[in-house]
Order: structure tokens, then sequence, then C-alpha cells
């Protein structure tokens, strides 16, 4: 023990004095040498690198901490670094990159970080709306888009750094800088750069619009509008050698491309907007559609109140005299192709995003489809959501199914399955299974009997769990491990059970008392 004593002034000494090392390892492998680009080498098979503890209070009572300083914080269950003193620690899970507030959604490292009452806020990049506070209804998408804007509302700003000093409202900014540094309000900017003269500016309060160039149509300018070929106007209309390329006829429509609106009657309710050749072409009455591609809602002619944006998207759509606000959405390549409402409640209130999704679906209602070719055979179910490359390829009439993953349930024709896992429940021929759940890649891929419960990653016919809702009962494959707790449940309902700790036996709840079973 004296030895002991007289060694531990020596020993804090050394602790005490910095080492000098072009490198350090700490190992109990006698032949291993640290690896030369490390200043620290730290080797063990059995044992890990323990970083400091803290408690939340603690971490933030360090002073003056670091960049990069590293702790654990056992509060939060979260490794912390400090990242700087205007960001502060930052937790390497928890810190938010997606976040959502009060019918917003913000998307980038300290984007939308400050804002506590705003509404209707769509913020996409680092930093962008960082300083809002209270601002309504703005989106905001590029790095720094909007970043000093504080109580601004009903801001438009695409691009890189645009609008980052802005202070305004109303104001729609697109391009690099663009608007960088305007401070008023119902602004356009339309600009790769933050010059005061963009390319286009425009005053929404005024309505007045300005070209800050030359603008050529068919040709190089050589003056501020340079037109190679006819401009001909008539009732509104511009024509391009004698074909009406866009005209506005009856109450706020727009009609560009060739043949496009050309049925409309000046009595019609109003409000389309149509982009592509032959785009809402037999159009008569209907109104507040939107449709963007060649052959878009075609032929529509009093449906009110649908989106198309692709080739052949809404096709063969024309209206219903029942009810003629029909609230559909087609985006992609020959999307919802075939939807024609032949009653008051369907053909209706469906969604199909992705090449030829929902493309047979005639008289369904209240569909969702997202993914190439997804729902492609549906006709008429209804409140049916598939979502995935050919999920739910085959099914022509089932509803209520919900399915995701790619070529999920492929083949099936069934109602109320909820498949979830690419490949899930795909099958190898057409079947019908109703109320069935899979889950796991492959699960179920061969089932084709009713009301079935797969859990596996695979097709295998003996999932990890397997259960018959006919019956209800469950099968577990292999194993079923209960953690072992020191005392029973509290309020415990017939039939629980639990593994105790002390004594190591397995309890069931029965007859209003905990019976041991082994």
């Amino acid at each position: 023990m004296k030895k002991i004593r007289f060694l531990l002034p020596a020993l804090f000494s050394i602790l005490m004095t910095p080492l000098f090392s072009q490198n350090v390892c700490i190992t109990t492998d006698g032949s291993y040498t640290a690896d030369e680009s490390a200043m620290l080498d730290v080797k063990s098979t059995s044992k890990g690198l323990l970083i400091p503890r803290l408690t939340t209070a603690q971490k933030e009572a360090i002073s003056l901490p670091a960049k990069g300083l590293l702790v654990f914080d056992i509060d939060n269950a979260d490794f912390f670094y400090y990242r700087s003193p205007s960001l502060g620690w930052l937790g390497l899970i928890t810190s938010e990159i997606i976040k959502r507030k009060a019918f917003s959604i913000f998307v980038g490292e300290n984007s939308g970080v400050n804002i506590t009452a705003g509404i209707g806020n769509s913020f996409f990049g680092h930093q962008s709306g960082m300083s809002i506070t209270e601002g309504d209804y703005n989106t905001l998408v590029g790095t720094n888009a909007g970043r000093d804007l504080v109580t601004g509302n009903n801001n438009t700003f695409v691009g890189c750094e645009s609008g980052e000093s802005t202070l305004g409202s109303g104001n729609v900014f697109l391009g690099y800088n663009a608007g960088k540094d305007e401070t008023g309000s119902d602004k356009l900017y339309i600009d790769n750069n933050s010059t005061s003269s963009p390319l286009i500016y425009g005053d929404f309060s005024t309505d007045e619009l300005k070209f800050n160039g030359s603008v050529g149509i068919g040709t190089t300018p050589s003056y501020k509008l340079d037109v190679n070929g006819d401009i001909n106007l008539n009732n509104s209309a511009i024509r391009i050698s004698g074909t009406k390329v866009l005209h506005n006829i009856g109450a706020m429509n727009i009609f560009c491309g060739d043949d496009a609106g050309t049925s409309y009657e000046s009595g019609g309710t109003g409000g389309n907007s149509s982009l592509g050749s032959s785009s809402l072409r037999a159009n008569t009455t209907g109104g507040k559609n939107t449709a963007v591609g060649s052959g878009a809602l075609r032929f529509n002619t009093t449906g009110n109140k649908s989106t198309a944006l692709g080739c052949y998207a809404l096709y063969n759509q024309t209206g219903n005299p029942n009810d003629n606000d029909l609230f559909n959405v087609a985006v992609g390549y020959y999307s919802l192709r075939s939807n024609n409402p032949n009653s008051q409640v369907n053909g209706r209130k469906n969604v199909a995003v992705g090449s030829m999704s929902l493309y047979t679906n005639s008289t369904g209602f209240k569909n969702v489809a997202i993914g190439q070719e997804a729902g492609y055979s549906n006709e008429g179910g209804f409140s049916n959501v598939y979502i995935g490359s050919l999920a739910g390829y085959e099914n022509e009439t089932g509803n209520n199914n919900v399915v995701i993953g790619n070529v999920s349930d492929y083949y099936n024709q069934g109602s109320e399955n909820v498949i979830i896992g690419s490949n899930a429940g795909q099958g190898s021929a057409l079947n019908t299974h109703d109320g069935c759940i899979f889950i796991g890649y492959g699960a179920g891929s061969n089932e084709t009997n009713d009301d079935k419960l797969y859990i596996e990653n695979s097709n295998s016919s003996s999932p990890l769990i397997y259960g018959d809702f006919s019956t209800d009962k469950v099968t577990i494959n292999d194993v079923l491990k209960l953690a072992p707790r020191a005392s029973a449940p509290s309020s415990p309902a017939e039939g629980e059970l639990y593994v105790n700790s002390s004594d190591h036996h397995i309890y069931c709840y029965l007859g209003g008392t905990w019976k041991q079973l082994d």
C-alpha cells in the first residue's frame, strides 16, 4: 500500500502531462500497431468505445463547446454534436430535416426552423424560410430561398437564394438569386441573378409585365419582339399560319394548342386552362378543368373540376347529366384514359399518377393509383389505393384494397386486402382473395384463399407469422419470445402471459389469478 501511495502522485503527473506521438493505439493485442492515418486507433473484438454520457442539462451547461464536440444525451437517447454558436447542438438521429407544422411542411436543415404560427407553408431547401415566424401560404424552393422573410405571406420563390433578403408579400420569384433584394410586395421576377432589371419583371398590383430584353418567335430577335410568320388576331384568338392556337372564349378560359378547346360555347361554366394539341377539344360547357398535354381531356364535354397532365390523360371522360363535378386528377401518359362516369356517383374523385395508371378505369371512383400502370385494369372498383409500379395491375372490380409495392397484388381480383411490400401477394395467375393482409417482400405471393395474414420477407408458404381471420388463429413460425419482467402486469385481462425474471416461470392470467404454466 505504501508503494501505491508513493506512485499515485507520479502517475497523476504523467496523466496530466500532454503526450506527443504521431498516432496512438489502444488495444490488448500486442501485435497490433496503430493505422498511420489515425491519430487514435482503438482495436478490440469484445469491447466498444464509450462516448461521454450527459443529461440534457449537463450537455447545455458545457462552457464554450468546440465545433464537432460529441456527447451522448441520455435524456434524448441520441448522440449530439456541437455545430456552431448559431446552430447549437444537433442530434444525429433526432435533428429535424423534414418537419410538419400546422398544415405546413419544411424539408431541409433549418428550413422553417423559427416558424410558430404560420400555416399553409411549403419550404424545400437548406435554410429556406429560416427566419419566418408567422408567415402564411409561402412556397419556397431552393437553398436560402426566402431565408430572411419574417412575416411575409403568399410568396412563391423557386431557385437558390431566390428572395433571400425579401421582406414583402405576394411576390413570385423564379431563378437563382431572383428578387433577392426586393423589399416590396406583389412583384414578379424571372431571372438568374439578383439584378433589379430581371429578364421578366411584373407588378401584380398594377397588372404590368415588363420584358427586359428581346423576344424572338421562329427567329433570332433583332427587335424587342421578332416573329417569323403570321399572327392572326380574331375574337381574342391568336393564330399561327391560320390555325387557332390560343384563345380565351368564355369566362376565365385559356386554350393553347392546335384545336385546343375549339368546341367551347360562350355560355359555359368557364375557368378552364388547356395546353396541348386537341386538349379539351370537345369541351362545350365544362368548367374549372386543367388539361396539359396532347389529347388531355380530349372528349370532355360537360365535366367540371378535373385535372389532366400528360398526353391523352383522361382522354375519354365526357361528363354526367346528373352531376358534372367529377374532381378527377390524372398525371402521366394515358393515365385514367378510359374514365367516363355513367351515374351521379361513379367515375369521379380518382387520383392517378404515373404512365397508364388506372388506364382502364371507367366508372370506378375514389381510387388512388401512383406508379407506372398502377391499378391498370381497374374498371369499376372503388376506394382502392395502389402505390408502386404495376401494383394491383389485374384487379378489375375489387374495392377497398390498399396495395403498396412494385408488382404487389398483381393478379388478385379481390377486395378489402392490405398488401405492403414489393411482390407481396403477386401470384402467378388470376385469383381472387378477399380480406387478406400480407406484409413484407413477396409475402403471401402464392396465397389464393381469403382472410389470411402473412408477415414474411419472402414468398415462403411458412411465413414468420401466419394468421387466419376466419378462425381468429395465429401461427408463429418457430420461436415466440416473451421479455422477462420482475412482476406481473397490472390490471391484467384473461389470457395474458408473462415470464417472471425472478423465478423463471411462465404465467397466464386465468379465472382471475395468475397461474404458472411450466
